[in-house]
């Protein structure tokens, strides 16, 4: 019954070991995965707040100055340049020259997009899914992102969106009706796109991919590495467990068998004497004493070779002697008697004397 309890027990612990093994190494590959994404999505932000930069400069600082130098004359009203005055085109090519610079350094390319559903330029025409998307930023104000893990090419990328700035009246000027625009801007686009956009609408969205090759390869190395860091603790400590139970149990069943060998020693009918491989008289029963009528003070840690010769006669003591050497060699002996203290004495050897008197 006590083996199988602690059969049981040892089952127990195991079976709640793995649990925690396969939660720990879930949240490991969460906690990592999260990490990876975080990162990712940081990464996107920063460019996200230099491209949205770019915008407001352009809307808040240099439109402002251009209009009022055309309104003065210092500038000709038919005089346009993308290079100078869209944002669009600034910060695609500022973009442009991000992921060249980056390549350079042996880093991925970035994906940037100002996706529009009537842009301008058709290079920043909106692909079926990011129209889709324009269309939920406006039938869903609180929402200020999109992000989404995807594959393209076979391979893993973050997608982040975020919607463009909300059309304002002052918007109107150039993305209003096409006869209220400059006519630098007509001359440049025509009529047929950027127009007719309305206050208080998303018109596009910035869409940016960042690849998650190496940095999914590095969570799942993580991962990996946790889970089998945990699992080799959790290994140690179960195998010191089960060690412990172990030694545990074998000291316990060693201690009831030599209680019980004790009790069955000290009970005999005959006497019993331990000797060690020096001859030294180790143990001795109290059947022995009382034989012998001796003390465990004659005994006790004292060597049969010196006991024999001070207790027997001289021709006995030299057939003990051999008798001794051939125990302590491991070769048989055969028994023999001898006579002390008026008793015969019958000795049987093993790895211990027994001595039976009559």
């Amino acid at each position: 019954m006590k083996k199988q309890s602690r059969k049981y027990r040892i089952t127990i612990i195991t079976i709640f070991g793995l649990v925690v093994g396969v939660v720990v190494a879930i949240i490991a590959h969460h906690l990592s995965h999260s990490f990876v994404l975080r990162n990712a999505e940081r990464q996107i932000q920063n460019i996200l707040f230099v491209h949205k930069s770019i915008h407001h400069y352009i809307q808040i600082d240099n439109h402002p100055v251009y209009y009022e130098s055309i309104k003065k004359g210092a500038l000709s009203a038919t005089y346009y340049a993308p290079e100078l005055f869209s944002s669009s085109y600034m910060a695609r090519k500022i973009h442009g020259y991000n992921n060249f610079f980056r390549q350079k350094a042996n880093m991925p390319k970035l994906y940037y997009k100002l996706a529009a559903i009537n842009p301008r330029n058709p290079v920043n025409l909106a692909d079926e899914f990011e129209k889709q998307l324009i269309h939920h930023f406006n039938q869903n104000r609180s929402v200020n992102h999109f992000d989404k893990i995807i594959e393209v090419n076979n391979k893993n990328y973050l997608y982040y969106a975020i919607p463009f700035l909300e059309t304002t009246k002052a918007c109107l000027r150039c993305h209003g009706h096409p006869k209220n625009a400059p006519i630098q801007i007509v001359k440049r686009y025509g009529v047929k796109t950027g127009f007719n956009q309305k206050v208080g609408s998303y018109n596009a969205i910035v869409s940016i991919r960042a690849p998650l090759g190496k940095e999914l390869t590095f969570a799942n190395i993580l991962f990996i590495a946790l889970s089998f860091g945990f699992i080799t603790i959790f290994g140690l400590i179960f195998f010191n467990r089960f060690l412990y139970v172990k030694v545990k149990t074998t000291s316990s069943e060693l201690r009831d068998s030599e209680e019980r060998y004790k009790a069955i020693f000290n009970s005999a009918s005959d006497g019993f004497v331990y000797i060690d491989e020096n001859a030294i008289i180790k143990e001795a029963n109290p059947k022995l004493f009382e034989l012998t009528g001796l003390r465990r003070k004659d005994l006790i840690d004292k060597s049969v070779y010196e006991l024999i010769e001070m207790y027997l006669s001289a021709d006995t003591a030299n057939m003990m002697i051999e008798h001794t050497d051939a125990m302590l060699g491991g070769l048989h002996a055969q028994p023999m008697e001898f006579e002390f203290n008026n008793k015969i004495f019958e000795v049987k050897t093993s790895k211990e004397y027994m001595v039976k008197g009559y």
